[in-house]
């Protein structure tokens, strides 16, 4: 599906989508419309990365036929790595020099499922991985081109700044469930028992069950399985609601591979976690923010940071201006979403 290449015009219809839209699922399918139109791509998956991990933290965008199996077989195959913040645009032709057949991905998953080329798109800002797009062509003779990358390597920074902007939004969520709720995987990731509440909090998130799990999910659970160790990502919802996920091995060890994820409300550090990085503080600014979440006063920021109260309060002077607040309520209401 070749499209009809015009930078400059997509670039300013895109700037001017942003300025009024809000990122969310509608954001996202408009500005797709777009950039389909310029690029040309018969399939899309559209994530939010949580910054920390560089994993899904949200129910994918998804269109085309395969989306779903795609997600499902590439974390099963192991495929799928954390997202990299510094590669911005990638074309799986371009990578393979147009010898598609001798990559395995392709072979195993794009190919069967009558993908031909594969443009991933790392929308990242402040040096920091906030969403991951990826595009899908089934023509074997309509390769991405590098004008076509050029013009994804233009807008991906906008995206990303766009998106970091979302985590930000001051939308007060409602209270999903009060109870977490557990999803069990086998080795293969196939999932083999789920709690009633568990698939409450993905529906809450996004997900439009039964048509099988998340991106998200997956990418935990192969993570937890990989590392043999916990993974946590804070998810939020289209509504504002927040929600915390950890993935863990089973035990003992004749159950290798097998993953246990617990869904639930988070708590106010979780939140604020992602929020300290969306609003793009420094790390020295990140720990005062923090000691603030955590009820310290500046004489105990000061002792805990081994730093002057002078530079404790000039920090946090800082800190108020980067966020847009003049209190230190404020700031705890905003960096951890109204939580407590």
């Amino acid at each position: 599906m070749a499209g009809r290449l015009n930078p400059d015009a997509t670039v300013a219809a895109l700037t001017r989508l942003m300025r009024g839209s809000p990122d969310g699922e509608e954001f996202r399918r408009e500005a797709i419309s777009l950039l389909r139109a310029a690029v040309g791509f018969d399939g899309w998956c559209w994530s939010r990365i949580d910054a920390r991990t560089r994993l899904p933290a949200h129910g994918s965008v998804a269109d085309g036929t395969g989306a779903e199996a795609i997600v499902q077989r590439l974390f099963q195959a192991r495929y799928a790595a954390p997202v990299d913040s510094r590669l911005a645009v990638a074309a799986l032709s371009d990578e393979t020099g147009g010898l598609l057949a001798r990559n395995a991905r392709w072979r195993d998953l794009l190919r069967p499922l009558g993908h031909y080329d594969e443009l991933r798109i790392t929308l990242a800002d402040r040096g920091l991985c906030w969403g991951h797009l990826v595009c899908y062509r089934d023509l074997p003779e309509s390769p991405f081109t590098t004008d076509q990358a050029e013009l994804m390597t233009r807008v991906a920074p906008l995206l990303g700044a766009h998106m970091r902007e979302g985590w930000r939004r001051k939308t007060p969520g409602s209270r999903i469930e009060d109870e977490p709720g557990t999803l069990l995987f086998d080795a293969g990731l196939a999932l083999l028992s789920a709690t009633q509440t568990a698939l409450n909090w993905l529906r809450a998130l996004g997900w439009p069950l039964p048509l099988g799990m998340p991106a998200f999910v997956y990418a935990l659970a192969a993570r937890a399985a990989d590392t043999r160790s916990g993974v946590t990502i804070r998810a939020r919802a289209l509504d504002g609601s927040w929600a915390r996920l950890h993935a863990a091995p089973l035990m003992p060890a004749t159950d290798a591979g097998s993953v246990a994820i617990t869904i639930g409300p988070p708590a106010a550090a979780d939140v604020a976690d992602v929020l300290l990085r969306a609003w793009h503080l420094s790390p020295r600014e990140r720990q005062v923010a923090a000691a603030i979440v955590s009820g310290q006063d500046t004489r105990q920021t000061a002792r805990a940071l081994r730093i002057s109260e002078h530079t404790a309060r000039h920090h946090v002077k800082a800190v108020f201006a980067k966020v847009g607040v003049h209190s230190r309520h404020h700031l705890r209401d905003v960096l951890t979403g109204g939580l407590r």
